[in-house]
């Protein structure tokens, strides 16, 4: 009954040929009603195993359990097990410290403190490395702090005597300030990630409809099919199952797990998903191995014409949007045909430029744009950087070599050397 009974009332008893006792009972019963908190999954995360560390053991150690810790509690979904008590029986059974213990051996822990899942791991190497670029035109030297970890781990369900789910972290971490701090950014980062992917192999979250709301994907996309055009430029009927995978990745963090800037994020990320999936018997573990090792290919829509007449398709986009709604234009990926000409407006955009042009040649040169100290990758520069150019028209950034009576000697930015004249100036 999960209860007590309160009152009961016997309405019938017999005894048959073999002595048995037979009774009827009517009974009120009060069931005890468990708080949510009773009800969340029970971690226990067993102190990892450090090797190659570069920075106090001891402080490493509680900053990478106190982290780890503090994310799952703050997900709301666990209940973290007294870690006092976890850390006597990890000195009693050293061998659960082991990546390599069986998976039996540790259930049999588990069992033991009386938790749904154990989290063991260790850190194979962590290192903070200082590298120092000169300028070479003075004696100034910029240095900077790179911390390295390399982690794995492993996550068992007690009840199965299965691992759920086990893999291998490396990441880097530029350190802006003092590298005393390197090893707190570099954890509370790392443990993000880890814990992340715990959540999501425990909680598989599975979007199968979204109303009244808007969902982002990243990449100015807003609802899976205009993310689907965006990404593969295709209709989400065409989607293959490894990019479908992908484009449910994407709603956690759309920024982080760009495919476009960080694809290595983005595959884990997908594989985690294609995982939940096979975890939960929605695909066969030979469609597991063949989707986890596809690569991403990405097809982005090529919209030039949108370059060169900005302005008629935000006249167009405000029309719709005021006609249709925001739901039915960004949700719903929408193909929008216009009666505007290409050629002919090109070819206006060409004839206003070189309008443009002559009348900026008559005002004289107005001077650098800015002034940086020489180095090889000035183009990459976040100063260059801001200032934006549009592709069509077909200009580049040049950096200032020397100047003569007549030219100057310029480099652009993909290293090709040049000469302007005085009378093109």
């Amino acid at each position: 009954t999960k209860g007590e009974i309160k009152t009961y009332k016997i309405i019938k008893k017999k005894i048959d040929k073999n002595g048995w006792h037979h009774v009827k009972l009517s009974a009120e019963v009060v069931f005890f009603e468990l708080p949510q908190e009773a009800m969340r999954v029970r971690m226990a995360v067993f102190p990892f195993r450090l090797f190659e560390i570069e920075t106090d053991k001891d402080r490493f150690q509680r900053l990478l359990d106190q982290n780890i810790n503090d994310y799952f509690v703050q997900t709301k979904k666990f209940t973290m097990l007294d870690r006092t008590f976890i850390d006597e029986v990890a000195k009693e059974q050293k061998t659960i410290l082991d990546g390599k213990t069986p998976a039996i051996e540790m259930a049999k822990i588990g069992n033991e403190i009386s938790a749904d899942f154990i989290l063991v791991g260790s850190v194979e190497d962590f290192s903070i490395e200082e590298k120092i670029t000169k300028i070479l035109s003075s004696d100034l030297e910029i240095k900077k702090n790179i911390a390295s970890i390399y982690l794995s781990y492993r996550l068992l369900d007690v009840a199965t005597k299965q691992i759920n789910y086990s893999n291998t972290l490396e990441f880097q971490i530029l350190i802006k300030d003092s590298a005393n701090k390197a090893d707190m950014k570099i954890i509370s980062e790392i443990s993000q990630i880890l814990g992340e992917e715990i959540l999501f192999s425990i909680y598989p979250v599975l979007v199968e409809k979204i109303s009244n709301g808007e969902i982002y994907l990243g990449q100015g996309t807003y609802g899976v099919a205009a993310a689907s055009l965006e990404y593969f430029d295709k209709s989400i009927s065409k989607l293959e199952f490894e990019e479908a995978a992908l484009l449910a990745a994407l709603p956690k963090a759309p920024s982080k797990y760009n495919p476009f800037k960080s694809p290595t994020l983005a595959m884990e990320r997908r594989n985690i998903v294609v995982n939940n999936l096979y975890e939960n018997n929605y695909i066969k573990k030979k469609e597991y191995e063949n989707l986890k090792n596809k690569p991403i290919n990405l097809k982005q829509r090529k919209i030039k014409l949108f370059e060169d007449s900005n302005y008629y398709s935000e006249e167009v986009r405000r029309i719709l949007l005021k006609d249709y709604g925001f739901d039915k234009i960004y949700k719903e990926g929408l193909h929008i045909k216009t009666p505007i000409n290409p050629v002919f407006q090109i070819q206006a955009i060409k004839a206003l430029r070189q309008g443009l042009e002559l009348y900026d040649r008559r005002k004289g040169w107005r001077g650098v744009l800015t002034n940086k100290i020489n180095n090889n990758n000035w183009h990459k520069d976040e100063d260059v950087i801001n200032f934006f150019l549009e592709n069509s028209i077909n200009w580049n950034l040049a950096k200032v070599l020397k100047i003569n009576d007549f030219s100057i000697k310029i480099q652009i930015d993909n290293n090709e050397i040049g000469e302007i004249l005085l009378e093109n100036i």
